[in-house]
């Protein structure tokens, strides 16, 4: 099999099923876990993780610098 064998003539779409919201079941969940007082599933850790890597390109980008993520100890090091 080749990568010629696999492409596609039509562009995939991945789409949502009708009427969900991302706000909501993202609302949801939060004030779910707050009336239950369980842990939520995406926690600070979880949003830091998530956007690290554009936080630290635009630091980059501007700074006109490499920038690295000391992840022992959640530090950036110019």
């Amino acid at each position: 099999m080749t990568a010629e064998n696999l492409e596609s003539s039509e562009d995939e779409q991945y789409l949502p099923p009708r009427g969900y919201s991302d706000d909501f079941a993202h609302h949801t969940n939060f004030f779910n876990s707050v009336r239950s007082r369980k842990p939520v599933i995406e926690d600070a850790t979880f949003g830091l993780r998530a956007c690290g890597p554009a936080l630290l390109a635009n630091m980059s980008y501007y700074e006109n610098r490499i920038k690295q993520w000391i992840r022992e100890h959640a530090v950036v090091e110019a």
